[in-house]
């Protein structure tokens, strides 16, 4: 029950996501990624903005950004996906305002990286948008099969629910996992009930049918702020496709 109240209090209408003023009906989501310097942030970001993966990669040097539409049922969004610096001296804290999602990188061979995770995200959770969803991603998964594995896949489960954000293990190296890292983001962002902050979201997450009789106030008005919206949203395809 403490789950479903904050729910509730918690519940995203997705309209307050910002439009892009260029392609009506499309959504902006600003999307950083973080974590320590040597986890793969980059090559995430470039398996899943054009399929590639670099070998022997430069250091990122401030930040830089990359973009990709993506489909979500009947909504368009655009991810505004931007890259940062491990290491300090190179970080800036003015790419991380207005951002609405953020995926925390740690390498699954490196324990270290891991045990900094918490930093991180309380860290990002300081500087993101009111109901930022966080993704704790652990990437070189190709790593596991042989004995360089530091970090089990259920030390970093546990570590996502003691923070209250979401989960995924993926490796940028054969892609495996890459787009699932986003999509449990953006299915974060636009799911509504599928998540709320600093808490653990339940194995079985009730239904938006039992939500409303339980809640119908909440539900009913998130309903009408939504249906509003959408009879005024045309239908042009994705600006970036």
């Amino acid at each position: 029950m403490t789950w479903l109240r904050a729910a509730v209090s918690q519940k995203r209408d997705t309209h307050t996501l910002p439009p892009n003023p260029s392609a009506p009906g499309e959504y902006q989501v600003k999307v950083v990624m973080q974590g320590d310097s040597g986890t793969g942030k980059s090559a995430i970001l470039r398996r899943y903005a054009h399929d590639q993966f670099e070998v022997y990669p430069s250091p990122t040097i401030g930040a830089e950004y990359e973009r990709r539409c993506v489909e979500w049922q009947d909504k368009r969004i655009q991810l505004q996906l931007w890259d940062s610096s491990g290491p300090e001296r190179y970080r800036s804290l003015a790419y991380l305002r207005g951002m609405h999602g953020v995926v925390v990188v740690y390498d699954i061979a490196n324990r270290a990286t891991f045990d900094n995770v918490t930093a991180w995200v309380e860290e990002m959770q300081k500087y993101g948008q009111e109901g930022l969803v966080v993704v704790v991603a652990g990437n070189k998964t190709d790593l596991a099969s042989s004995t360089r594995r530091a970090v089990t896949k259920l030390e970093g489960r546990r570590k996502a629910e003691e923070l209250g954000v979401l989960f995924c293990e993926c490796s940028a190296k054969t892609g495996k996992g890459v787009a699932d890292v986003f999509d449990l983001l953006v299915d974060g962002l636009m799911g509504g009930w599928q998540r709320v902050a600093h808490m653990a979201t339940p194995a079985h997450v009730p239904s938006e049918a039992l939500l409303a009789q339980l809640f119908p106030h909440a539900t009913a008005t998130a309903t009408n702020s939504s249906a509003g919206a959408s009879e005024q949203q045309q239908q042009p395809r994705c600006a970036l496709q």
